[in-house]
């Protein structure tokens, strides 16, 4: 069958050529608005990033620090979760590893972005306003809680979507050597990448074959088309097979119910609760009033992404293998995919003005209090370097949560930012074998976080007990502490109290954390 990927709008065939130089205009007006949060601080407070940065410094060092190479050695291998790793080293040796970061975040954005447009233009041969409402999604829980190649892979996915449909008309090798190179670069992202991409094209498929059921009553060549919709695919177990992330697929997982709300929320979630329910409730007035005026429709093919993703979403657990937020992180790939299938009527220019209109108070008051959080988080920065001073670089760094509360959203990896400064072995430093490429050398490994997903509280650094009564196969990691570990951050309020006075001095004291010195003569 060779059917176009035309337009379902007969009208939209009439829009004047010389409006695509307006959405052009418009989209990067919109995105740059929307990076200035990730421009003016040292480091975007999202929980996870500024440990993948310590990560990205030590592979960027290539092993010209001896003191940073006593601790940690870089094993390349096929996982997926490998984006970052691969596209951040070489630009930090230029810019340094602080901007090479951030450049990385304004990546995902502009492909997220750039990505709804793509699968939009393929599909109506147009550019339009309509995607720019993207923009008011940048800032999500996923992007907040760090998961930075997940979402680098939701973009890519989009502009696998979009070449899948510019292509379908071409031969079938080349269009199972484009989603094969597609497959392949979406699981070195993330597995989940892969998931979005293969739901999307699934749906389309879907479509094209009750459309051409509908109009000629038979599908030629169907045996073919399942081959190239499926065969790049297959890609996936035996890159798994070859790596140590397929491994762990005998942990299994787990599903919890409560995660399936979790995720929708994600999609709203930012800093401030106040300010995110009142950015979702001005979004379902707006979705609602649309609606009812008719300005916008779904194209046929995204009612199936919905049909397939709602029971997929519900049946999926929580974790899967070595991987946790398996479930929660999918709504927003969903609603990126969905955005990018909206036909909306811009058939009068004063509709098109009221929507950029719309947008942009919207995108202004989502970043406004993305900016807030940006701007008071950036001064814990500054403070934490501040005290990184005190620490002597080839230091060992345990770190703990106390029993107050951080203002600093991921505090505990933020302590991570001691690798890339004072060239020192953290204890929170992501290494886990099946997720990461850094390795944690013997025999510092033993005092190393490493796969121990939950956090070191004070009271469990005084009582190792208490950790094995909860968990009685946790590693206690910083069971000799007091010997091992020459420094202790602990993330809480101004009124920590000492956990050991009899073997640590404080140093260094803040609303979001304190630096004690390990006294190892006590």
């Amino acid at each position: 069958m060779n059917i176009a990927p035309a337009a379902i709008d007969s009208r939209l065939a009439g829009e004047r050529p010389e409006r695509a130089g307006k959405v052009l205009v418009v989209s990067f007006a919109l995105f740059l608005v929307a990076a200035l949060p990730v421009l003016f601080v040292k480091i975007p407070p999202f929980e996870d990033y500024p440990n993948h940065l310590a990560r990205i410094f030590v592979i960027a060092q290539d092993g010209n620090d001896p003191v940073l190479s006593k601790f940690y050695s870089i094993d390349w291998k096929i996982i997926p979760n490998l984006a970052m790793d691969l596209a951040v080293p070489p630009l930090a040796r230029i810019t340094g590893v602080f901007w090479a970061g951030k450049i990385f975040i304004l990546a995902i954005l502009a492909l997220m972005m750039s990505g709804v447009q793509a699968v939009h233009f393929a599909l109506f041969r147009r550019l339009s306003m309509g995607p720019a409402v993207a923009v008011l999604f940048f800032y999500n829980y996923n992007l907040s809680l760090g998961l930075v190649n997940y979402l680098f892979g939701v973009g890519l996915a989009l502009w696998g979507f979009a070449a899948w449909i510019a292509l379908r008309r071409s031969s079938p090798a080349l269009r199972l050597s484009i989603s094969l190179g597609f497959v392949v670069a979406l699981f070195i992202c993330h597995l989940a990448a892969v998931g979005l991409y293969g739901l999307a094209i699934f749906s389309f498929e879907v479509w094209r074959l009750l459309r051409s059921a509908r109009s000629t009553g038979a599908e030629e060549g169907l045996f073919s088309e399942i081959g190239v919709l499926v065969l790049p695919f297959l890609a996936v177990p035996a890159l798994l097979a070859a790596g140590p992330t397929g491994k762990f697929a005998s942990a299994g997982g787990h599903w919890v119910v409560s995660s399936k709300g979790r995720g929708l929320w994600y999609i709203l979630k930012t800093f401030y609760y106040a300010h995110d329910i009142a950015f979702g409730v001005l979004i379902a007035v707006c979705i609602i009033w649309a609606w009812r005026h008719r300005l916008f429709r779904l194209h046929p093919a995204g009612w199936i992404v919905l049909a397939c993703a709602v029971p997929l979403y519900l049946a999926l657990p929580a974790s899967v293998m070595s991987a946790t937020h398996v479930d929660d992180r999918l709504p927003i790939g969903f609603l990126f995919i969905l955005l990018s299938l909206i036909v909306w009527e811009f058939s009068e220019s004063r509709r098109q003005r009221a929507f950029v209109i719309a947008v942009a108070m919207l995108g202004i008051w989502r970043i406004a209090g993305v900016g807030i959080a940006f701007a008071r988080m950036n001064d814990t920065v500054a403070q934490l370097e501040q005290s990184e001073l005190l620490i002597p670089p080839g230091s060992k760094i345990l770190v703990a949560t106390g029993r107050t509360n951080s203002a600093y959203f991921g505090m505990q990896e933020l302590f991570a930012e001691a690798i890339i400064l004072r060239s020192s072995l953290v204890s929170v430093v992501f290494a886990h074998k099946a997720q990461q490429v850094l390795v944690v050398k013997a025999p510092y490994d033993s005092i190393a976080r490493l796969d121990e997903v939950v956090d070191l509280t004070v009271a469990e650094l005084i009582e190792p007990s208490l950790r094995t009564a909860e968990a009685p196969h946790s590693r206690i990691y910083w069971s000799n502490w007091a010997v091992d570990y020459d420094y202790l951050y602990v993330a809480g309020g101004a009124a920590e109290p000492n956990p050991a006075p009899d073997r640590l001095s404080l140093l260094y004291r803040t609303g979001d954390f304190q630096l004690y010195k390990v006294n190892h003569s006590s």
